[in-house]
C-alpha cells in the first residue's frame, strides 16, 4: 500500500500537532488537581463512587492534538448506590436519575472545583446535567457516568450516554502503539484541517468523531489502511464481526445511517451513525485528493487546521447568499442549539424553494452553520435571489369537473392549457433574503439572540459554503 505520507513528512507535521511536553505536564497538572479536589469532597459529603478518571483523547488514549485538548474527567458511580432508581420504568429512572445527578454537580461537583480556583464554572446539560470549567487556561467537563462491565453493556445496554466511554478507552489503549498513536493523531489532524471533525465540524451537522478515527488506524493497522477504509466506507462498512452491508442496512437501527462503523464494545450500535453525508463525502474528496499531489508543501497544508477565510465571497456568488448571525443566551448547550438551528434551517430552505402551491420558489436551497460559541451564524446559498411578484399557478385537468368549478370560484380569472386550469398568483415574498429574515424571526429560538448585524462569522460560513459544500454537492445558480 502506498505511503501517504513520506518520513520526512510526516515527521514535520507530527512535530506541528503533538502536545509538547509542557502541554502535556499542564494538562495531567489540572486533571490531578480537580480529581484530588473531588475526592476530598467526596470523602467530607461521604458520596460513594467507583474511580474518578480522565476519559477521551487527553486520558490514557494520549491522541490529543497540540491545543486542541479539553478535558473530560469521568466520576463513575456505582449501581447499587441506584437501585431504587435503576429499578424503575424507563422514563420514571431517567427523570429521577437526572435530579440525582444535578444535586451531585451542586453538592460535589461545583464546591470541589470552586477550591481549584477553576473559572467559569457552569452547570451544563446535555442527556443530564453536568459541570464545565477552566481550570489554568483548559476546558473541562466533570461528567458522571455508571461503572458497568462488559457484558452488562452488550446485554442490557448503557445507563447514562457515556457509560461506554470508558470501555472505549480501554479498548483503543490495549491496542495502540506509539506508532499508531501518530497515526491517529495525523488521520485526527487531516479531519480537523477539513473542519469535518465531531460535533464542532463546519461542514455537515455532525462530523467524523475521534473513537471512529481511531478505530479506522487500528482496523486499518496504521494511516495507509485508515485512508483505505475511509475511501470505501460508503460501500464497505467495517464491523468486527464481519456482516456484509446488506444485512446491516436490513437492522432499523442502521437503515438510515450513511455509513456503518461497528462499535467493537456494543455491536448492536453504529459509531458514525450520526456522521453527516456531507462531512463524510467532503473528507472522502480530500482523502481521494492527497495521492494526486506530489508538492509536500500542499500536502502540509491539508493536515494543518488553519483558520477559514473571511474574505467577501466572489461577486457572481455573493448575490446568492444571505446570512444570518445569533448569540447563544448561555441557558443550553451548544449541540441542543446547533440541532434547533439545523432543523429551523431545514424548514426555511423548504420554505423558500418552493410556493405553498408546489411551484417554484427561489429553488434550489441549501444551508450550513457555523459556530464560534457563544455565536452563531446559518449561510443559505439559493438559486435565484429575487424572483416576479406573480407566477403561474396549476389547477386541476379540466376533465376533473367539481375540482374545476372549486377552482374557477377561487380563481375567476383562470384559463385553459394543455389540458389544465392555470391562475395567475401573487406572491408574497420576491426576495429570498427578506423571506430568510422573516422566518428566522417567526421562529425565533429562546436561548438566541437574532443579531442585527452579521461580520466575520457568516464570512465564514459562506466560505465553508463555496470551498467544501459546493465541492460536493451540486447547485444551479439562475443568473
Amino acid at each position: 500500500m502506498r505511503e501517504v505520507l513520506e518520513q520526512e513528512l510526516r515527521e514535520r507535521i507530527l512535530r506541528e500537532i503533538t502536545p509538547s511536553d509542557e502541554e502535556l505536564k499542564r494538562q495531567k497538572s489540572v486533571i490531578g488537581e480537580l480529581t484530588s479536589a473531588l475526592r476530598d469532597a467526596a470523602k467530607t459529603l461521604g458520596q460513594s463512587y467507583s474511580f474518578i478518571e480522565p476519559q477521551g483523547s487527553t486520558g490514557a488514549k494520549q491522541t490529543q492534538l497540540k491545543g486542541a485538548a479539553d478535558i473530560d474527567l469521568f466520576v463513575a458511580l456505582d449501581t447499587q448506590d441506584f437501585a431504587s432508581i435503576l429499578e424503575l420504568p424507563v422514563a420514571e429512572r431517567n427523570r429521577r436519575l437526572s435530579s440525582e445527578l444535578e444535586r451531585l454537580v451542586d453538592i460535589w461537583f461545583r464546591p470541589a472545583a470552586r477550591l481549584t480556583g477553576a473559572q467559569k464554572i457552569k452547570k451544563t446539560y446535555s442527556q443530564h446535567p453536568y459541570l464545565s470549567l477552566v481550570l489554568d487556561g483548559l476546558e473541562v467537563d466533570i461528567v458522571t457516568c455508571f461503572d458497568l462491565s462488559a457484558d452488562y453493556l452488550m446485554t442490557r445496554g448503557p445507563i447514562t450516554a457515556v457509560d461506554r466511554t470508558i470501555h472505549h478507552t480501554r479498548y483503543v489503549c490495549k491496542k495502540l502503539d506509539n506508532r499508531l498513536r501518530g497515526d491517529v493523531r495525523l488521520l485526527k489532524s487531516f479531519i480537523r484541517a477539513g473542519y469535518a471533525y465531531g460535533d464542532r465540524c463546519a461542514v455537515g451537522r455532525m462530523g467524523i468523531t475521534g473513537y471512529c478515527l481511531e478505530l479506522l488506524v487500528i482496523w486499518g493497522d496504521g494511516l495507509e489502511g485508515a485512508f483505505e477504509s475511509l475511501r470505501n466506507l460508503p460501500e464497505q462498512p467495517l464491523d468486527p464481526e464481519e456482516r456484509p452491508i446488506n444485512h446491516l442496512k436490513s437492522k432499523p437501527e442502521f437503515r438510515d445511517d450513511y455509513v456503518i462503523v461497528i462499535d467493537p464494545i456494543d455491536t448492536n450500535r453504529n459509531v458514525a451513525s450520526s456522521f453527516s453525508a456531507r462531512s463524510v463525502d467532503w473528507t472522502i474528496l480530500r482523502a481521494d485528493d492527497l495521492p494526486s499531489s506530489s508538492d509536500p508543501e500542499k500536502i502540509l497544508h491539508m493536515f494543518i487546521e488553519e483558520p477559514i477565510t473571511t474574505a467577501p465571497l466572489p461577486r457572481d456568488l455573493e448575490g446568492h447568499f444571505v446570512g444570518i448571525e445569533f448569540k447563544s443566551k448561555g441557558t443550553e448547550h451548544y449541540t441542543i442549539l446547533r440541532d434547533k438551528l439545523y432543523s429551523l434551517a431545514s424548514k426555511i430552505a423548504d420554505r423558500v424553494s418552493e410556493e405553498r402551491t408546489g411551484e417554484k420558489r427561489f429553488g434550489q436551497c441549501i444551508f450550513e452553520l457555523y459556530f464560534e460559541r457563544p455565536r452563531y451564524a446559518l449561510g443559505f446559498l439559493v438559486e435565484r435571489p429575487s424572483i416576479d411578484p406573480q407566477y403561474k399557478r396549476r389547477g386541476p385537468p379540466t376533465n376533473m369537473k367539481n375540482a374545476v368549478a372549486m377552482f374557477k370560484a377561487e380563481h375567476p380569472d383562470a384559463y385553459e392549457e394543455k389540458g389544465f386550469l392555470w391562475a395567475k398568483e401573487t406572491r408574497e415574498w420576491t426576495s429570498a433574503g427578506e423571506m430568510v429574515m422573516h422566518l428566522v424571526r417567526e421562529n425565533e429560538v429562546d436561548a438566541l439572540q437574532i443579531l442585527e448585524d452579521t461580520g466575520a462569522l457568516t464570512r465564514k460560513v459562506g466560505n465553508i459554503l463555496r470551498t467544501a459544500v459546493l465541492r460536493v454537492e451540486e447547485m444551479h445558480f439562475e443568473q
